[in-house]
């Protein structure tokens, strides 16, 4: 299982100092889908899952990703290929900020429209004040892009994670595990009343799995569950259950997300494939609503 991805950081500068009240990333993923969609439709009379050009739709690629011919999957639209975050504190007032995103398999030549949709996203503002914004450095995975104020060089390449199949040695492990941004794993489309890691690691495990489906080599390598899960565990967790509020300009509504915070500690013998499979859900996130700028954990090792 392989999967190629891009990481993108964007340097935010805005006009006026401003405080954000509510998950700042939701607000970002809003203005962003917003501009893309007036840079991308030619439609306008149509819903995206009508419309004849959805698949081949920067918008739509991004945004709702249909599933398309040929392609495998019991549902009609596929995982999202990209995760979003702001690193902007709540409740705080800033003048600057980052915007994090992360664009998985060959999305990457996406990314001309993306910070077009940005850049236009800042000329116009947010909020009722409609503060403006201007995107300042940009880097690709680590390395500076920006070439003389709004040039980029796109040529630039993705990373690449591999889960490995070492599943042979044990070595004794203690880690933490910190919830960057909250966790939602559903179970019947409900939030499951306990997390624990060992519904982090099949949660995690599955999303890569999709990813990898339709991003990625595919997901046909074995990986020993029992090997990773019947292991003994010393676990100490300290989580809760937040509720954040989002408004979908689509559906017209404010929505409820709930996701878990905290961390969870633990102490078991882990083999290189489970260390893998861990680096993965670290980078593509975990749960649902990664592209909200859910699912995102840091695992430490003690």
């Amino acid at each position: 299982m392989e999967l190629k991805y891009t990481s993108l950081t964007f340097k935010l500068f805005f006009e006026d100092a401003l405080t954000f009240k509510k998950f700042p990333t939701f607000i970002f993923r809003s203005v962003l889908g917003k501009e893309l969609y007036k840079l991308s439709c030619v439609l306008r009379t149509r819903k995206c899952e009508d419309c004849p050009l959805n698949k081949m739709c920067v918008y739509s690629q991004i945004f709702t990703t249909p599933v398309t011919s040929g392609e495998t999957f019991r549902g009609d639209k596929k995982p999202h290929p990209f995760t979003i975050n702001a690193k902007i504190p709540v409740n705080e007032e800033v003048s600057s900020g980052k915007l994090q995103m992360l664009l998985v398999g060959e999305s990457k030549t996406l990314f001309p429209y993306l910070f077009a949709a940005l850049k236009e996203a800042g000329e116009r503002g947010i909020f009722r004040e409609r503060i403006k914004f201007k995107v300042g450095e940009v880097f690709a995975n680590g390395e500076k892009i920006t070439v003389d104020g709004d040039k980029l060089n796109l040529n630039f390449n993705s990373q690449m994670w591999k889960l490995s199949g070492n599943e042979g040695v044990q070595k004794e492990k203690r880690m933490k595990i910190s919830f960057l941004s909250p966790v939602k794993i559903e179970r019947k489309k409900r939030l499951i009343d306990e997390l624990n890691y060992r519904e982090l690691i099949l949660n995690g495990l599955r999303r890569l799995k999709l990813l990898s489906h339709f991003y990625g080599s595919g997901s046909d390598e074995y990986i020993d569950l029992k090997k990773i899960l019947d292991t003994e565990i010393f676990e100490e967790k300290n989580l809760s259950i937040t509720s954040l509020r989002y408004y979908s300009f689509r559906q017209k509504r404010s929505i409820s997300m709930r996701g878990f915070v905290g961390e969870i500690k633990l102490e078991k013998n882990m083999t290189e494939s489970e260390l893998s499979l861990l680096k993965g859900m670290e980078i593509f996130g975990v749960g649902k609503a990664t592209s909200f700028g859910f699912g995102k954990i840091k695992v430490e090792f003690e």
